[in-house]
């Protein structure tokens, strides 16, 4: 008898979870599935008397067999999925049930104490107190500190916030400088925190123990420890330093709720001489929540200074930091200087890493500040930064990508031959599937005829859109090149001024201008113009005004007369659409260089022409592909696409590179 399908224990585990906390919420909350969030399975809306009330929050559910006896229940949850949740606008409520005693517990995820240390976390520990144990009654502790928290984040509790210190024992540490610093710093940042501290649990309450800092934000909102903190504190300045850092972390944890503003105006009063920021990650994790908050100017000093730590895990945080810079939606919004200083920041990370032999590191150093050259488009800088990641980092040579972008800076210094090169050892190692149209591109530009049509005609069809435009055209231009000058390849020269005036003015035959095309360059779009002008053969003009008009591609008005030769051509794989996806690449004035040219063309071409142009100038129009380069935890090799990447990259485990 065949035996029926069994359930696994980890599915039944979760439906026992989900069933374990509706009981223990009000029957009147609506619970939703949630699909598209990254780490959340469910979202919950609070009624009062019948009545939506818009106020949500999230919910990771997670069960467990495991018996954890006079120990916290506890669940690991990945650094990356927490700073997402952070940034959430609704809550993260993380729930856990336990099977073996049929209990549950939760805690919000901001309540998360981080601990920052030295060496970044690729995982966090929420450990359960028994505070955290839910009940029937629960629901009104969720929505107490769900209010607080929504009025803390909407900054309708009375603007500043005030600040307690709860005890001052340090050693080396005069206690009346400590509280005077304090209060002094504390009154410069008189719009975010103020003095006028209570006891009644709305104030923020600081502790300076024998060898760590606590900090406490209202309701438990939010709380950070810094441990490890004795020998850091000592001398004369001693006691103004603490009092400093004690801001620091206060920052960090308004940089943890979401609030840029608070954040960046206490750091204001945060010397960068601070311990703190050199020798924990507290100084990466402020800065890489300043720039999710688009506040990239304020996270560049931090930036700095933790470029200059002596830790290594945090040096390599913040060059990952400037790498997502590079990649992030306003780094337009930097001037000059702030670009400058970005380069400057990475180019002494590179050395830096190269000289305590971190190659690994500085190859990929290299790499940020190339395609940042590139983006810039200093090629000259970027094809110099390529090849230093090259030479710096031998994996390179192993990965197909950077050989193909060092062949894209080559390409646009004219240096063809080195551009050959490169597009060559991309196909040869793999994983480029444009590297073989670029190549094509080249070579007919560097006069080997044969060879690129040859190639044009076995160019992969999994290409980004954005180049299987270009190969949909480019192999009927390449093969007509080819074929009319029949001849293989050519040491291109200038077509001399007398003889392409006296080609351009008199009536010449096509075996003549094929003939100057041979003896001079093939290459020439003029000599394409005149020869397309000359030819009564429709699909042969057609053809020839295709290769001038690939050869002068920011010439709109030769991409018209193509598009017009495409309609009136009937024969052949080419359409006008073809033509026209291809010339708005490259054209953005198209559509008015085609409205000044229609009243000129015969009533049924105009019409045509019309048609194609009104109808499809507001299609989407693809862009080069942007994409990133991934290592992750095991040393493997991702390529994301940016907009992806920049979302999920975290400097928890992974960087650019």
């Amino acid at each position: 008898m065949n035996k029926m399908p069994r359930r696994p224990r980890e599915h039944v585990l979760e439906t026992e979870s989900e069933l374990a906390f509706r009981k223990l919420i009000p029957a009147t909350w609506v619970v939703r599935e949630v699909l598209s969030d990254y780490g959340v399975d469910k979202e919950v809306e609070i009624f009062e008397d019948g009545q939506a009330t818009g106020i949500t929050f999230k919910v990771q559910l997670k069960g467990t067999d495991a018996d954890f006896g006079d120990k916290s229940p506890f669940v690991r949850v990945k650094s990356s999925t927490l700073s997402y949740w952070l940034k959430l606008d609704s809550p993260v409520l993380i729930v856990l049930y336990c099977a073996k005693n049929d209990r549950v517990h939760a805690r919000w995820a901001h309540s998360y104490d981080p601990h920052p240390r030295k060496f970044p976390k690729v995982s966090s520990t929420f450990k359960f107190s028994p505070k955290d144990r839910l009940s029937s009654k629960s629901h009104i502790r969720i929505e107490s500190e769900l209010a607080y928290v929504r009025a803390f984040r909407a900054r309708s509790i009375n603007g500043r916030v005030p600040v307690r210190l709860v005890s001052r024992s340090i050693t080396g540490v005069d206690t009346e400088r400590l509280n005077f610093h304090l209060i002094s710093i504390i009154r410069n940042c008189d719009g975010v925190l103020s003095t006028d501290s209570n006891e009644d649990g709305t104030s923020i309450e600081v502790e300076v123990l024998k060898n760590e800092i606590a900090v406490t934000f209202p309701a438990d909102i939010a709380s950070m420890t810094i441990h490890d903190i004795r020998n850091q504190y000592s001398g004369e300045e001693a006691p103004r330093i603490l009092a400093a850092d004690i801001l620091l972390v206060i920052s960090a944890i308004f940089a943890r709720l979401g609030l840029a503003s608070q954040t960046i105006e206490v750091l204001r009063y945060v010397p960068t001489s601070s311990p703190l920021l050199k020798e924990s990650e507290l100084g990466c994790k402020l800065a890489e929540a300043l720039i999710f908050a688009d506040r990239l100017p304020d996270a560049l000093p931090l930036i700095e200074v933790t470029s200059e730590s002596p830790v290594d895990e945090i040096r390599d945080y913040a060059t990952r930091l400037l790498g997502l810079i590079a990649m992030h939606r306003s780094v337009v919004d930097l001037n000059m200087d702030q670009h400058a200083r970005i380069l400057f920041l990475l180019e002494r990370l590179a050395v830096i890493e190269e000289q305590l032999g971190n190659l690994r590191k500085a190859g990929r150093t290299w790499y940020i500040i190339a395609q940042k050259h590139r983006a810039a488009r200093d090629y000259e800088r970027a094809r110099d930064s390529f090849t230093r990641a090259l030479e710096t980092d031998r994996t390179y040579e192993l990965r197909g990508y950077i050989f193909r972008e060092r062949g894209a800076a080559f390409y646009e210094l004219d240096e063809l031959s080195s551009a050959e090169a490169d597009y060559r050892r991309a196909i040869d190692v793999g994983g480029v599937p444009e590297a073989q149209f670029l190549l094509a591109l080249v070579l007919i530009e560097m006069g080997k005829y044969e060879e690129a049509s040859n190639l044009s005609h076995m160019l992969s069809s999994d290409l980004p859109e954005y180049y299987a435009i270009g190969a949909k055209v480019f192999p009927l231009v390449a093969e007509t090149l080819y074929l009319t000058v029949q001849i293989s390849t050519q040491m291109r020269k200038p077509v001399p001024d007398e003889l392409l005036n006296r080609i351009e003015v008199s009536d010449v035959s096509s075996a003549e201008i094929i003939d100057a095309m041979q003896s001079w360059d093939a290459f020439d779009p003029r000599l394409w113009v005149k020869l397309s002008n000359v030819e009564d053969d429709l699909n042969l003009s057609f053809k020839y005004l295709l290769v001038a008009a690939w050869i002068c591609q920011s010439n709109a008005q030769l991409w018209i007369y193509a598009i017009c030769a495409a309609f009136v051509n009937e024969e052949g794989d080419i359409t006008p659409l073809d033509v026209w996806k291809k010339a708005r690449l490259f054209c953005p004035n198209i559509v008015s260089v085609a409205e000044q040219l229609m009243p000129g063309m015969p009533e049924t071409l105009r019409q045509e022409v019309q048609t194609l142009v009104f109808s499809r100038s507001l299609d989407p129009l693809p862009h080069p592909p942007r994409v990133v380069r991934i290592i992750g935890d095991e040393d493997e090799y991702l390529e994301l696409d940016a907009e992806i990447a920049y979302e999920i990259l975290r400097p928890g485990g992974m960087s650019t590179g």
